[in-house]
Parts: structure tokens; C-alpha cells; sequence
């Protein structure tokens, strides 16, 4: 049986020093369409909030699966690593930070269609998201 998933738009409505509130804008079966939403919504907002921020972002989740656990997600992030298909980094700030391989780029084009962005900023400002960043 083949997964299915689902692509959830979310809308962070902020000011520079505080998060006034955040809603989920549209649920979509693609990445394309979830984008197209993003860029939408980001016009929009702007018409209506010339001086307002919003922050966008797009969640794949799987369909009518449970929400998981911390411990769910360590396990599944040892797992990617194990395979090969991502790897952990140590930020300067001593954060972990993981990334996909080769491997795990191959692998998430197969599932989504989509190659997984190295540059999140990058993804969004050409795909239609926001992550806030200059």
C-alpha cells in the first residue's frame, strides 16, 4: 500500500519582537499547489496588511497518521542516518543540524517529485514561502 500524504499550509502572523498568532491556511495534495497557495496567500496578506508580517510555511504530513512523539522522532532520525540518507551537523551555536545526503536527495525526489532544499531561504523565496529571513 502506497503512503499518501498531504501538504498543510501555515500562516505565522508576527511583529519584529512577537508571535501574535498562527493558523493553518489550506491543506493541499501536492507540493506545486501547496506553493501556489504560499505565494497566494503571501500577496494577499500584503494587499491587507501593508505594514503586517506573516511568515509561511509548508508541513508534509502523512494521511491519518497519529502525531508522534520526541522520542518517535530521535528514533526515526537515527534510522535516516543509519541508512544513509541524512547526516547530523553541529552548528556553530553547538546545535545539531541535519541535512540529506546524496542518497536522501534521491529518495525525497521519489517521494515528492520535489529535490529537498539545502537552503531553506533559498526554497522559499523561489517556491513561494517566507521564513522570515533577510
Amino acid at each position: 500500500m502506497k503512503m499518501k500524504f498531504c501538504y498543510v499550509v501555515q500562516e505565522i502572523t508576527c511583529t519584529e519582537t512577537e508571535i501574535l498568532g498562527g493558523s493553518v491556511k489550506g491543506v493541499y495534495s501536492t507540493l506545486p499547489m501547496a506553493q501556489k497557495a504560499v505565494k497566494e496567500f503571501r500577496k494577499n496578506h500584503k494587499e491587507k496588511h501593508p505594514n503586517g508580517m506573516a511568515l509561511y510555511e509548508i508541513l508534509m504530513k502523512k494521511i491519518d497518521e497519529l502525531p508522534i512523539t520526541s522520542k518517535d522522532l530521535e528514533n526515526t532520525i537515527e534510522r535516516l542516518i543509519k541508512q544513509g540518507l541524512m547526516q547530523a551537523l553541529i552548528g556553530e551555536d553547538g546545535y545539531f543540524y541535519y541535512e540529506l545526503t546524496d542518497l536522501g536527495e534521491q529518495e525525497a525526489k521519489k517521494l515528492g517529485g520535489e529535490s529537498w532544499p539545502n537552503n531553506l531561504k533559498d526554497f522559499y523565496d523561489e517556491n513561494g514561502g517566507d521564513t522570515g529571513i533577510d
